[in-house]
């Protein structure tokens, strides 16, 4: 399966990476500007992550607060 996940600082890096090593294809984006390098050298990343919705089978927000929740939300909307 292909799995984009979305995270706001980083958070979900591990899952990421766990859910790449049992075999999955994985994607791998971080909303926050200054947080842009985490993962980097680790996983593969996105930096267009609407671009890439429409690759993955499932996309995982991780439990950001902030943007990530209206985020899932616009997605559910289209």
């Amino acid at each position: 399966m292909k799995f984009l996940f979305r995270s706001g600082w980083g958070e979900s890096l591990a899952l990421a990476r766990r859910v790449e090593a049992e075999g999955n294809l994985v994607r791998f984006s971080v909303s926050e500007p200054t947080a842009q390098t985490v993962g980097q050298g680790l996983i593969p990343k996105t930096k267009d992550f609407l671009g890439s919705v429409g690759w993955a089978d499932v996309v995982v927000f991780d439990s950001n607060d902030f943007e990530l929740p209206n985020e899932a939300q616009r997605l559910r909307d289209h």
